[in-house]
C-alpha cells in the first residue's frame, strides 16, 4: 500500500474525527467474496488478501499492517428532515488510504481527468487518485449507539454485487474490494422482502463488506464541523478540495458537489435506481453513490415508487430524488455559509447562487445521460426538438408504467427489421389497450427527429445498445440469490453476479435474469441496517 505525501489520510489531516478502533474478533473468519482485479488497481497483491494477515487487514486489525491504522470517523446528519445529531461509523472502520489510477469509482471528467467543466487543484497530481478502504459490519465503536456494530452476510453479498452493477452501468459508486464471513450468527429479527414470501430467518450469518471510495466524506461530515463550534472546517474544506479535485475554497467546494450531486442522481434516474435513504449522512460530496440500505430497481416506471420499509411518507420515492439531493444541498450550504463570504449577507447570496444552479445542472445532466437510451448523442441535449423528443417519451413512461429496464432495450427494434413489434408488445402497468397507438405516434416523431438531425439507424442502435442494459439487479433476482447464498449455496448469486457487471451484453444467462418480478410475488420491500 502507498499514500501520496502531498495528500495526507483523514486521520493525519482532521484527527479530531477519527477514533482509532480494531475490529471485533470473528469467530472465523473467511474470504468469500474477492474483487481480484480492484485489488490490483489498488496496488494490493490479491494472493496478500488472502491471507491470514490479509484478512486481519480486511477485518479491522491491520494495525501491524505498514500504512493501516483502523479508525472510525465522525459525522452528523439530517434523517427522514430532521437532525439525528452525532452519528458516525457506528459499524464500519475506515482501514486505510491508498493510491490507485483515476476513475476506479467510475467518475469521469471528475477526478485525476480535469476538464473545461470541473475545477481542479493544481497541487494535486492528476496521475493517481487516492482511495479509501473501509470495511463495514466490523463491531461496535464508539458511534454504535447501542447497535452491535455487525452485519449480515447476505447484507454484505448484496452491497458488493449492487455497487458492482452500478459501476458496470457507468454510475459513480463506491466500490466493493471484499466479502468476508464473520463464522457466527447474529441476531436481526425476521423481514418479508415480498408481500407473499414467508418471513426470513431472525438469526443470520455474520458478514463483513470492504468497500472502496474516493473519500467517505458526507454533508453530514460538513454538518458536525459546522455544529462544533471548533476551527475544523477550514481543514475539511482544503481536505476535501484536495481530494476531490476542487478548487480550495468554500465556494468551489459547494459549486463542484452541486454540480456532482446533479450528475449522480440524473444517473440514477436514468437507469431506474432508487437510493431508498437519502439522509445527509448518506450523501457523499465526492459525487459517488454509497451505502446501499433499502435501494431498489424500477421495474415498471413509476416516480411514486417507494421501497423501503422505513419510508412510509415517501420522501425517498424515486420521483422525489432530485428535490431531496436538492435539500441536501442546501444544508450543506448552511453548514459552509461563514466560510463563503465576509459577511452573513454576501455568504447568503452567494449560496442562494449556488444552490439555485442545481436545477439547471440536474436537467442538463438526466437530458444529456437519458438522450443516448432513446438513441440520440448526448451532443443534441440543447436541442429543442430533440429535448421535445425526450421529455414526450418520459411522459409516456409515466402514464403507462412499462418495465424501465426492457422498454428502453426494446426502443432498438426501431431500428432494425423485426416480427412484430416489440415495443407496442410489452407488458404495461397502466392503461394497457392505449400502449400500441401511443408509441406507435411516438416512434414515428422520433423517426422525424432521427432524420431531420442526421443520426443513422445504425448511429442511433450503437447508442442505445451501449446505454440500454440488459441485465440489472431485479429485486426478485437478488433476494432469491442471497437467500441460496446465506444457506451456503451462491450458485445463482455467481451468475447474478457475473450478468450485472456485464450489463450490455446479451450472453447465455437465463431468460429469467431479464424479466420483472412475478405479479404473485406481490409487492417488494427492502431494509435497512441489516
Amino acid at each position: 500500500m502507498s499514500t501520496s505525501p502531498n495528500q495526507p489520510d483523514l486521520p493525519t489531516s482532521i484527527p479530531e474525527l477519527a477514533i482509532e478502533q480494531e475490529g471485533f474478533d470473528a469467530p472465523s473468519p473467511s474470504l468469500v467474496l474477492l474483487n481480484d482485479a480492484l485489488a490490483t488497481d489498488l496496488g494490493f497483491n490479491p494472493a496478500w488478501l488472502r491471507s491470514e494477515e490479509g484478512l486481519r487487514f480486511l477485518t479491522g486489525h491491520g494495525t501491524e499492517t505498514p500504512g493501516s491504522l483502523p479508525v472510525a470517523t465522525a459525522y452528523a446528519g439530517h434523517q427522514f428532515g430532521n437532525f439525528a445529531g452525532l452519528l458516525g461509523d457506528g459499524r464500519a472502520l475506515l482501514l486505510a488510504t491508498v493510491a490507485g489510477r483515476p476513475g476506479l469509482t467510475g467518475l469521469k471528467g471528475q477526478v485525476g481527468v480535469p476538464d473545461k467543466s470541473t475545477p481542479t487543484n493544481a497541487a494535486a497530481s492528476q496521475a493517481t487518485q487516492l482511495y479509501e478502504i473501509q470495511s463495514k459490519g466490523t463491531g461496535p465503536t464508539p458511534f454504535s449507539r447501542g447497535g452491535d456494530g455487525k452485519a449480515t452476510l447476505t447484507s454484505a453479498l448484496r452491497e458488493y454485487l449492487i455497487s458492482e452493477a452500478m459501476f458496470a452501468l457507468g454510475v459513480p459508486t463506491t466500490r466493493a474490494l471484499a466479502v468476508i464471513a464473520t463464522g457466527e450468527d447474529i441476531y436481526r429479527g425476521s423481514q418479508i422482502p415480498f408481500d407473499e414470501q414467508p418471513p426470513t430467518s431472525e438469526l443470520q450469518p455474520g458478514g463483513i463488506v470492504v468497500r472502496v471510495a474516493t473519500s467517505h466524506l458526507r454533508v453530514g461530515t460538513f454538518e458536525l464541523v459546522a455544529r462544533s463550534g471548533s476551527d475544523t472546517m477550514p481543514r475539511l474544506i482544503n481536505f476535501a478540495a484536495a481530494r476531490h479535485r476542487y478548487d480550495e475554497s468554500a465556494k468551489r467546494v459547494l459549486a463542484g458537489v452541486v454540480k456532482r450531486q446533479a450528475d449522480l442522481v440524473a444517473q440514477w434516474m436514468t437507469c431506474g435506481f432508487v437510493h431508498g435513504v437519502m439522509n445527509t449522512d448518506n450523501a457523499s460530496v465526492s459525487g459517488e453513490t454509497i451505502d446501499y440500505g433499502p435501494c431498489a430497481f424500477l421495474d415498471a416506471h413509476d416516480p411514486r415508487a417507494v421501497f423501503s420499509s422505513i419510508d412510509s411518507t415517501g420522501r425517498y420515492a424515486f420521483g422525489a430524488q432530485p428535490t431531496v439531493a436538492g435539500w441536501n444541498l442546501g444544508r450543506l450550504a448552511e453548514a459552509l455559509l461563514p466560510s463563503l463570504e465576509e459577511t452573513p449577507d454576501d455568504a447568503l447570496n452567494t449560496a442562494r447562487e449556488i444552490l439555485g444552479s442545481f436545477a439547471d445542472e440536474f436537467a442538463s445532466a438526466l437530458t444529456r445521460h437519458w438522450l443516448p437510451k432513446i438513441g440520440l448523442p448526448s451532443s443534441l441535449a440543447d436541442d429543442p426538438s430533440a429535448t421535445k423528443l425526450l421529455r414526450q417519451w418520459q411522459s409516456l413512461l409515466v402514464k403507462f408504467g412499462p418495465d424501465h429496464t426492457n422498454v428502453h432495450r426494446a426502443l432498438i427494434s426501431l431500428t432494425v427489421p423485426t416480427d412484430g413489434n416489440p415495443l407496442a408488445e410489452m407488458p404495461i402497468a397502466r392503461d394497457e389497450g392505449q400502449w400500441p397507438d401511443a408509441v406507435a405516434e411516438w416512434a414515428r416523431k422520433w423517426e422525424s427527429v432521427r432524420e431531420k438531425k442526421g443520426v443513422s439507424k445504425a448511429r442511433a442502435r450503437e447508442l442505445m445498445e451501449a446505454a440500454n442494459p440488459v441485465y440489472i439487479p431485479r429485486n426478485h433476482l437478488v433476494t432469491e440469490a442471497l437467500e441460496q447464498a446465506g444457506a451456503g449455496d451462491t450458485d445463482l448469486y455467481l451468475r447474478l453476479l457475473e450478468a450485472v457487471t456485464h450489463p450490455f451484453e446479451a450472453a447465455n444467462f437465463p431468460t429469467e435474469f431479464t424479466l420483472p418480478a412475478p405479479a404473485e410475488l406481490g409487492s417488494f420491500r427492502s431494509y435497512c441496517g441489516t
